[in-house]
């Protein structure tokens, strides 16, 4: 699952894991999980256990037998260390699909402001000017390019049997 933050990746997966008899390996579940268990602090802390939980979800999924992968993804031709590396993804499954999530950037801004996460993630320091300057950046960028693509829209109404059967084909 790809795309910007709160264009819908994680509510996606959740709805796509099932129908695909596939686990759900959720990295922001991992990263509040370790803020539960080792405490919340500043922007820094927050960055060290984002890269620890980075580490966990590579060695889990390489473990299993397919999941339905969800974070928020480091594009392979952005700079920077925000997000989790995607250099090992392609390295699952020759048959992997990366499903992306799209939406305006305003959308996505709207939703990042409005979600109720885990205050170790510290979604309320980021002024909405800058995630809007981040964003339309990041959805510059386009999908990871990790296998197949399907892309869709998470601003309206989607058919979910039509993305399952569209996931399916892409991995055939």
């Amino acid at each position: 699952m790809s795309g910007l933050p709160a264009s819908g990746k994680t509510t996606l997966a959740r709805k796509l894991a099932a129908p695909l008899h596939l686990p759900l390996l959720d990295k922001d579940t991992i990263l509040v999980a370790m803020f539960q268990s080792l405490g919340i602090a500043d922007t820094d802390w927050r960055q060290r256990l984002s890269r620890a939980s980075d580490e966990i979800l590579e060695a889990v999924a390489r473990e299993s037998r397919g999941a339905v992968l969800t974070s928020f993804w480091r594009h392979p031709s952005a700079g920077g260390d925000s997000g989790t590396p995607t250099d090992w993804l392609g390295d699952l499954s020759p048959s992997a699909v990366e499903v992306h999530c799209v939406c305006p950037v305003e959308t996505a801004v709207a939703r990042f402001q409005n979600r109720n996460r885990h205050p170790g993630h510290h979604d309320a320091a980021r002024p909405a000017e800058r995630l809007r300057q981040q964003f339309t950046e990041i959805a510059a960028l386009g999908p990871l390019g990790v296998g197949s693509v399907v892309q869709v829209d998470t601003s309206q109404a989607y058919d979910l049997k039509a993305i399952i059967a569209a996931i399916r084909g892409a991995s055939a």
